[in-house]
């Protein structure tokens, strides 16, 4: 019997699970908006202060360190915690948001669903609950059953 060999290469890009390829892509999501969040705290309308750009940078780390493990169940189990912590975040901000405008980040102007999470601290406007539910909705959908190894070989026959 011979069993099909590959290159540690292949196997280290084909092998990752859903799980830990979402877990990869928003990593780098994350920790990209912290950055952002640092130097232009208004940018694409989000309200990234200190909190939440510090919420997003340990969510980014975290999610880059479970997407490089060799264990998928690891991404699996962040993909579902994390996706139920940003779309309750993103859900209760569309419920109990108000009409306002931010004190951390006026030049925003009025928003329609403004929660105040903490309020003088950790503000979040409309923007922020549609990114927050989207990456909800991906991380979740990640953390679906992963497809199982497969194994190729190949077995010589002979006629008898």
């Amino acid at each position: 019997m011979a069993t099909l060999k590959h290159t540690y290469h292949e196997i280290h890009l084909t092998k990752r699970s859903p799980a830990q390829k979402v877990s990869l892509f928003f990593g780098v999501i994350f920790l990209g908006l912290s950055i952002v969040g640092a130097v232009v705290p208004g940018a694409f309308g989000l309200h990234l202060r200190l909190i939440q750009t510090s919420l997003y940078l340990v969510t980014g780390v975290i999610a880059l360190m479970v997407g490089a493990s060799n264990e998928s169940q690891k991404a699996s189990f962040f993909c579902i915690g994390f996706g139920l912590f940003y779309a309750l975040l993103g859900i209760l901000g569309f419920v109990i948001g108000l009409p306002a405008v931010s004190s951390l980040s006026p030049e925003l102007g009025a928003d329609q669903n403004l929660f105040r999470v903490i309020p003088g601290y950790m503000e979040l406007g409309t923007y922020d609950h549609y990114f927050h539910l989207i990456a909800a909705a991906f991380l979740l959908f990640g953390a679906s059953p992963s497809r199982k190894e497969v194994t190729i070989t190949t077995e010589k026959t002979t006629k008898e």
